[in-house]
């Protein structure tokens, strides 16, 4: 049963989260509301999203729900405890959720349990928050004792189709996803527009290995996809990147064009900035930036007003190791499309304080025009906006 990806869907983009993952952050809902936030905001109009891990597979084969058991469910069942973390509150965390305007996604490990029961719990426990948006099934830990050496249980259409199915009758136009690296893991037909394919690749080479491998993901899926990446078996490359969480991201979206879902992992989110590098202001030497904004369009190409010589400027990559920044490349672009590179400039930049720099520029036949380059985090970006202020000086 095909089931053509949702173009129209929003994109989400956050965080996954989980007890073991990040420890020392457990206990501050904030900081992972403002984590996702700063990730959503470099798509617009994306919304955030944290994939919030409740249950964990336990060496046993059980599965731990990591809240009380609901009334409903005070008889047990079978492969399956209830705990609460003293570190570990998801009630408290969805209520933060609700509050932020944050979305979230419950995933379960489910072990030996079964996933119809353990979808119940969860909806039960905690499914009336206003941020639920779907649920959750790590198919790696689906029955991984009963099937050595294969990652977890396959998921056969029919198991696909109940669990779709059961999700849509607790209403609200709730989704569920499977997750797995494998696309032999998934069902091999059985589509629906309420069900979706998370990829948790790791371990590549270079990012160009990972977009390779989300292609294929993407072309076997045949249906809405998300990716989570971010892995520390990864850092020896992504560290590289400068805003690694947003230009992976940018990639992916053009590499796999069924993904609506981008999450980072939670094990590096305290090792990268999730913003992109902030505004870049052009002024005349003499004048302060008129900071009336400015987006760059899909060229990244900043359009200067009438008046203001015709011109357009375009700043293509700006790059820094963190302490200094150099302009790799700009050029001018004139009415006709004809276009005049400029060299980078020799002189040093000059530091105004921790989070800006200045570096001075001439173009063409503005001497003394500016270029703010603000961020501290070494990375590689592209400009995000600017001011309209070149002037004539006439």
């Amino acid at each position: 049963m095909a089931s053509r990806p949702d173009s129209k869907a929003p994109l989400r983009v956050g965080l996954r989260r989980s007890s073991y993952g990040l420890r020392r952050r457990n206990p501050d809902d904030g900081w992972w509301i403002a984590r996702a936030e700063e990730y959503a905001s470099c798509f617009p109009g994306a919304e955030p999203v944290i994939v919030e891990i409740v249950s964990t597979y336990q060496d046993d084969g059980s599965t731990q729900f990591e809240f009380p058991s609901p009334a409903s469910f005070a008889n047990g069942v079978g492969g399956a405890r209830f705990a609460r973390p003293h570190d570990r509150d998801h009630e408290r965390s969805l209520e933060a959720y609700d509050a932020a305007g944050v979305k979230a996604i419950l995933q379960v490990e489910p072990g030996s349990a079964d996933i119809g029961l353990c979808l119940d719990i969860v909806h039960a426990a905690l499914g009336s928050h206003p941020c639920v948006i779907g649920y959750g099934i790590d198919a790696e830990w689906y029955r991984p004792r009963w099937n050595p050496g294969r990652w977890g249980q396959p998921v056969s259409d029919f198991e696909a189709q109940q669990w779709t199915e059961q999700v849509a009758r607790y209403g609200r136009g709730l989704s569920l996803f499977i997750k797995h690296w494998r696309p032999s893991q998934l069902p091999p037909s059985y589509r629906n527009p309420n069900l979706w394919f998370l990829c948790d690749s790791q371990r590549f080479s270079t990012a160009d290995a990972l977009l390779h491998d989300y292609r294929q993901w993407n072309d076997a899926a045949g249906a809405t996809t998300g990716y989570q990446m971010g892995y520390p078996s990864d850092r020896r490359w992504w560290s590289a990147v400068g805003c690694a969480p947003g230009r992976l991201g940018s990639a992916v979206l053009q590499a796999a064009p069924s993904c609506r879902y981008l999450l980072w992992v939670d094990f590096t989110a305290d090792q990268v900035a999730f913003t992109r590098p902030r505004p870049v202001w052009l002024a005349s030497r003499s004048g302060s930036p008129d900071r009336s904004a400015m987006a760059p369009d899909s060229a990244n190409r900043l359009t200067l007003q009438p008046g203001q010589l015709g011109l357009q400027g375009i700043v293509e990559e700006i790059a820094g190791d963190g302490s200094t920044f150099t302009l790799l490349a700009m050029k001018c672009i004139f009415p006709d499309g004809s276009s005049v590179p400029i060299a980078p400039p020799r002189r040093k930049v000059i530091r105004v304080d921790a989070n800006t720099v200045f570096l001075g520029l001439a173009m063409a036949d503005l001497p003394g025009m500016w270029v703010k380059v603000a961020g501290a985090d070494g990375g590689i970006g592209k400009v995000m906006s600017a001011a309209l202020v070149i002037r004539s000086g006439k």
